[in-house]
């Protein structure tokens, strides 16, 4: 008798958003189809350097990532675990939160740290790609985050990064986390609001749209359609957190609206101008009327003209 599938495990491991490498075995992968799922979508390597990693010729990856399409639906990214099945992401969480860079000070390091680092200066650990600098390591996030708001994603990335980098400090050999001490930073992360209406009609219409800060011509606002998902992405990386947030309550009011366009604003602008100088004139009327009259000068009867 063939043992029973662990279908509740499976269903767990998508709902709370197992490791690609996981994901994949319980969907039914092969073995290669898994590996090859892993080094593509845990450690973010292009499908030459994937292929350059198994000894395999790139066709061979691009025919694997085929296969592997048809059986999961689509490839999402680590850490949007609803995308596995190809059925996009929940309703109730429509920030994703990714594309995230920190840069941490080294406070120590041991002996170990310079061996890692001539060995292989770039290395990744559980979702993190690391880059071994000789007083900083960059920290590049391979993971998606979701929530409601950006609020939520970003307590979500932090946590789990809080949760990693012991694993990171042990497997390089440096103290990079200390109490009291704020050395480290993020210096780059994307918020997106998924299946936006504007984003679906870009790609209906096959546009693009780009738009700049005019502070310092940083790329702030895209519209993006990674892993078919149809985001108003922010990425700058000051504000992208705030902007998302303006973005969000724009495409909200927007929709709550129901096709308010800017015609109709205009429209209702001029009516309450008209609207205000009528209530002025007659104001005026008003205020002219109870104001208190003046008494009438008394008639100045006219000077003789002569004495007697």
């Amino acid at each position: 008798m063939k043992p029973k599938k662990d279908i509740g495990f499976k269903k767990d491991s998508l709902k709370r958003g197992g490791q690609p490498q996981e994901v994949a075995h319980h969907q039914g992968l092969t073995p290669i189809q898994t590996e090859i799922y892993r080094l593509i979508y845990e450690e973010g390597l292009s499908h030459r350097k994937a292929a350059q990693r198994r000894g395999c010729k790139k066709y061979a990856i691009t025919k694997a990532i085929r296969l592997i399409k048809k059986k999961l639906g689509s490839c999402p990214p680590p850490g949007c675990p609803p995308l596995y099945k190809g059925k996009g992401c929940p309703p109730d969480e429509e920030i994703r939160l990714h594309g995230e860079q920190y840069v941490a000070r080294i406070l120590y390091r041991f002996p170990r740290y310079d061996k890692v680092r001539k060995n292989s200066p770039m290395i990744t650990i559980k979702g993190f790609k690391l880059k071994l600098n000789k007083r900083t390591v960059e920290i590049y996030s391979l993971n998606s985050y979701m929530g409601k708001d950006a609020s939520e994603a970003t307590m979500k990335s932090l946590n789990h990064l809080s949760e990693i980098i012991k694993y990171i400090e042990n497997d390089v050999g440096a103290v990079i986390i200390k109490d009291r001490y704020h050395n480290l930073r993020r210096v780059k992360a994307h918020y997106s609001e998924i299946n936006n209406e504007l984003a679906q009609d870009c790609e209906k219409k096959k546009e693009k749209i780009k738009i700049f800060a005019r502070e310092d011509g940083k790329l702030w606002f895209q519209i993006d359609n990674s892993f078919n998902l149809h985001e108003a992405e922010t990425q700058h990386p000051a504000t992208a957190k705030e902007d998302i947030d303006k973005v969000k309550v724009f495409f909200d009011d927007l929709r709550e609206l129901d096709g308010l366009v800017m015609s109709d604003i205009l429209k209702v602008m001029r009516e309450s101008v008209l609207i205000n100088k009528e209530t002025a004139a007659g104001l005026g009327a008003v205020v002219k009327m109870l104001a208190p009259r003046e008494p009438a000068e008394p008639e100045r009867l006219g000077e003789a003209d002569y004495i007697g």
